[in-house]
């Protein structure tokens, strides 16, 4: 769990300190999670996130929040910190995410390090927005200025980058469509 507490930090490190990470980890609301995690049991992934305002740490399993926080959980309100499972909870500020890549079932070994058994990353509240940006940005014009394809033919080269640039386009598109503040109406009463 160190490793887990060190990773917590490095993403909110401005936010929150060791010591309320720990405390944080420490819940057994929390902590069973993340022993569920590791053991290979449901939880595959468990997502930690810093919410500005929270009052209580709260763990929540898809749709609705666990009946399970503990009473010392709940009389935390410093508490800032809440886990996910990645259903429910929306992300709106920066998030950081744990994923356990050993088959269902199979335990994680706690005493290796660096097996890869246990994936950590984080992600921004604008995920869509920044993949847009890195297709058209970043990898486009390096594919574009790519000369070499190895054994691909020139008709799969550009199948390839046709196909890459629609999708590019779709995405783009969606992501205004979505920022176009578009509002309805509720209709009159009567009418309904």
């Amino acid at each position: 769990m160190q490793w887990v507490s060190q990773r917590i930090v490095e993403t909110f490190e401005s936010s929150v300190t060791q010591v309320e990470v720990n405390e944080f980890l420490a819940s057994p609301s929390i902590r069973k999670l993340f022993d569920e995690l590791l053991s290979g049991k449901d939880a595959c992934k468990v997502f930690v996130h810093f919410q500005n305002g929270a009052t209580v740490a709260t763990v929540e399993n898809g749709a609705a929040p666990a009946t399970n926080v503990d009473a010392a959980a709940a009389s935390n309100n410093n508490s800032k910190l809440c886990v996910s499972l990645g259903n429910s909870i929306p992300i709106r500020t920066k998030c950081c995410f744990f994923l356990r890549t050993t088959a269902d079932g199979k335990p994680v070994g706690v005493q290796k390090a660096s097996d890869n058994a246990i994936c950590f990353g984080e992600l921004a509240p604008n995920i869509l927005r920044d993949l847009e940006t890195t297709i058209s940005s970043l990898f486009s014009p390096l594919l574009k200025a790519k000369d070499e394809w190895g054994k691909a033919d020139a008709d799969l080269k550009n199948e390839f980058m046709t196909e890459s640039e629609k999708f590019a386009n779709d995405l783009k598109e969606a992501l205004n469509s979505m920022d176009s503040g578009l509002e309805l109406r509720r209709p009159d009463r009567s009418i309904l």
